[in-house]
């Protein structure tokens, strides 16, 4: 049965197609490392890893999935935390076809001598967390663990380059802790033969947590020079850099609508997008807030295709997709509006899960 939209003189109408192209798998929650602005110090959920019974269903709905480009094995936890993350590997390349597969991780398990194991269970990319050009700030940023990565990065690039089949991005967020950091970063990502760098902003998960986000308010002069700086060394460099946006504007872009992608949560849940994955805090523009969980159903009640195709579903991705939510950031009402805070009860148009706040749409928190 076709989902539809009604309204006098006019009726959008649904069709029933799976065409899902990126898929995101949550392998686990948890992680080895404690970094403070992990969302995870907000979360009132639980943690755990996938099941070998939910595995096996995951594999199932992917053989089903035609249009599927890409699967990340990414969420909210390290993948490589898992314990049969390498048992699991070479089965999931048995049912990915074309579909490339992509392995986020903060690296401190990842050495040298695992690239031609990954490449030769499939994985077509890592994108790896660097947050410093030395130890010390990669310390600062995701704890003392983070900092024997940096001594692994030339080695790493090393076996990349050399291995066929797979290549490496690398993420970073940019904050107070490695402001100054940024046009290095940047160096030693070409130096070290990266496809790809992406500059995220900090997501803020309390108060305390503002101080260190550089777009709350506004950017300073010194860290616009710095941006410029960093513009004009990938420019010199032919590296391909991800920025952020500064500040958010009303012209906005879902990219987890735009790569029809959805993400299975640990436990089964389907989500839309990484923000509505767990629930947690967040707290910028004076404005603290609990973005709450959601999910369109479980794999363990329903196929990717049932939950793909509900009518729910359907309607929110073309509402996502044509900004037809509010946009609070530049709301002339936000100042007085209290839906902002509270999340749960939806967007002010009464659309549900609420994206009238989210900064992944404005382009200015991004992810692989």
């Amino acid at each position: 049965m076709y989902g539809k939209i009604r309204d006098p003189g006019w009726t959008v109408v649904f069709h029933p197609v799976l065409n899902i192209r990126k898929l995101f798998i949550e392998l686990t929650n948890r992680c080895n490392l404690n970094c403070f602005m992990c969302y995870r110090h907000s979360w009132r959920c639980p943690e755990g890893e996938m099941s070998e019974a939910l595995f096996v269903r995951v594999l199932g709905e992917i053989s089903q999935l035609a249009e599927l480009e890409e699967i990340v094995l990414g969420g909210f936890g390290e993948p490589l935390c898992h314990p049969r993350f390498w048992d699991w590997l070479p089965r999931l390349r048995g049912v990915a076809g074309d579909a490339r597969i992509v392995l986020p991780t903060n690296g401190v398990l990842l050495y040298p001598e695992h690239i031609k194991r990954l490449a030769e269970a499939g994985v077509a990319r890592i994108v790896l967390s660097v947050d410093g050009v030395d130890p010390f700030v990669q310390r600062e940023v995701r704890g003392f663990a983070a900092g024997e990565v940096s001594h692994r990065l030339t080695a790493l690039a090393e076996e990349i380059s050399c291995t066929p089949g797979i290549n490496w991005w690398w993420e970073t967020v940019w904050q107070k802790k490695n402001r100054a950091q940024l046009p290095d970063i940047v160096r030693l990502a070409a130096k070290h033969c990266v496809r790809q760098l992406i500059v995220s902003h900090l997501l803020p998960i309390s108060p305390a947590q503002r101080d260190e986000a550089l777009f709350d308010p506004e950017l300073t002069q010194d860290d616009k020079n710095i941006l410029t700086r960093a513009r004009i060394a990938a420019l010199n460099s032919g590296l391909a850099v991800l920025f952020p946006r500064d500040k958010p504007v009303t012209d906005r872009r879902c990219s987890f609508v735009e790569n029809m992608s959805v993400v299975i949560r640990w436990d089964g849940a389907v989500s839309p997008c990484y923000r509505h994955l767990h629930g947690y805090k967040e707290t910028y523009y004076r404005r603290s807030k609990e973005v709450p969980a959601f999910r369109f159903g479980s794999l363990w009640d329903s196929g990717l295709r049932e939950i793909w195709t509900k009518a729910d579903y359907q309607q929110f991705r073309y509402r996502v997709a044509n900004s037809l939510y509010p946009s609070c950031s530049d709301c002339t009402l936000v100042e007085g509006c209290d839906l902002t805070v509270r999340q749960a009860e939806g967007d002010c148009d009464g659309g549900f899960p609420s994206c009238g706040d989210c900064l992944w749409s404005r382009e200015m928190i991004i992810c692989p």
